[in-house]
């Protein structure tokens, strides 16, 4: 596969990301301005939630997908979808062990640990219910887990070893860690937007490739450990003035960056990046960085005028933009000898002076 190709594959993901945000924004800002009051609005009504458990009718209706189990000599069900239904207790899906597919959005679920004896289980679907955690235990053949718009505040439950993709997006989660992240060494994608995550630092699945944190409240990085095949990194709406932390060492795979919508003002900001020689393609746009004169050449001077970067915000990288860029590098690296040179002769003549004041005879 081509550059091109890769490159059109990762800005397919990040866009499609940018464009539902897009799309939500004014909704969002709506939603801010009622969010405490809807807040204990929402409390007093999960108090009144009625007790309505999964029933033998429910599995009746929703059950799918007859396929041939154990020595293929019997059949079952695989697939079970109940969603919409209100629904507080799912204790009646422990007894169905063959299932394979399981999703249960739109709902009031709290617990999910009857999932727990469902040792087949492939794909966990429980979006839109009113989970404060992910309560079920490790599930040898999951790959795939969502769990957006719910109210979860922690990761402890997530330690299937086949989980390849994990969709957590819209909870309430104040700190990305794993309690075992060598144990899901499948896992390479996880979306964690707009959360309430501070910080991205620790240790991390070592084969993760795609980490969506839009809309957290990241400040800076920290320590970084295991994001060493991560292709896509997704920070936009987050509150980072510099990207000191994103080193080549330890993200030496990472090809699109998006920070769209952050605080960084200088160019010294983001030239942590110029060892960064595989990021193809760069989103600044939004950030007060990005209304300076000569923007995208200061950019790509800071970054050493790369020419593996095929796109910076939502224009492709132009060959005369580089030249300009390394005309400007050029002159920032005279600048910075003649003020060292200058700073040299000062030093040299303060020495002198002083030692012309040791040598004068006291009187």
């Amino acid at each position: 596969m081509s550059d091109e190709d890769d490159l059109s594959e990762l800005e397919e993901s990040g866009d499609e990301v940018d464009e539902e945000e897009d799309d939500a924004e004014g909704e969002e800002e709506g939603e801010e301005e009622q969010q405490e009051e809807e807040g204990k609005e929402e409390e007093e009504e999960e108090d009144k939630i009625p007790d309505n458990p999964l029933t033998d009718e429910h599995v009746k209706n929703s059950l799918s997908m007859l396929t041939r189990v154990g020595n293929g000599l019997s059949h079952a069900y695989i697939t079970m979808s109940v969603t919409n239904s209100e629904l507080s207790n799912i204790e009646r899906a422990s007894s169905l062990i063959h299932l394979r597919h399981v999703n249960f959005s739109f709902n009031n679920i709290k617990d999910l640990s009857p999932l727990s004896s469902l040792s087949h289980l492939l794909t966990i679907k429980a979006d839109e219910n009113l989970l404060t955690s992910i309560n079920i235990e490790e599930l040898h053949f999951l790959q795939i887990a969502s769990f957006v718009r719910n109210k979860i505040v922690t990761l402890e439950g997530v330690t299937h070893p086949l989980l390849k993709k994990l969709f957590l997006s819209r909870n309430e989660i104040p700190r990305f860690v794993f309690p075992n992240p060598q144990r899901l060494s499948n896992l390479v994608m996880v979306d964690l937007s707009h959360n309430k995550v501070e910080t991205l630092a620790g240790s991390f699945p070592p084969n993760l490739q795609e980490l969506y944190l839009a809309g957290n409240l990241i400040a800076s990085f920290g320590p970084i450990e295991g994001l060493g095949q991560l292709r896509v990194l997704h920070m936009r709406d987050n509150q980072l003035t510099h990207l000191d932390g994103i080193s080549e060492a330890e993200m030496h795979s990472l090809t699109y960056l998006n920070v769209r919508g952050n605080s960084i003002e200088e160019v010294s900001g983001v030239s942590c990046l110029h060892s960064m020689t595989q990021i193809k393609a760069l989103i600044l746009q939004e950030n007060p960085i990005y209304d300076a004169d000569d923007y995208r050449v200061q950019i790509l001077s800071a970054l050493k005028a790369p020419k593996s970067l095929m796109r910076l915000d939502k224009d492709d990288v132009e060959f005369e933009e580089l030249e300009e860029a390394e005309v400007l590098m050029k002159e920032v690296e005279e600048k910075r000898l003649e003020e060292e040179e200058q700073e040299r002769k000062k030093r040299e003549e303060e020495e002198e002076k002083g030692r012309e004041e040791e040598q004068q005879p006291v009187r």
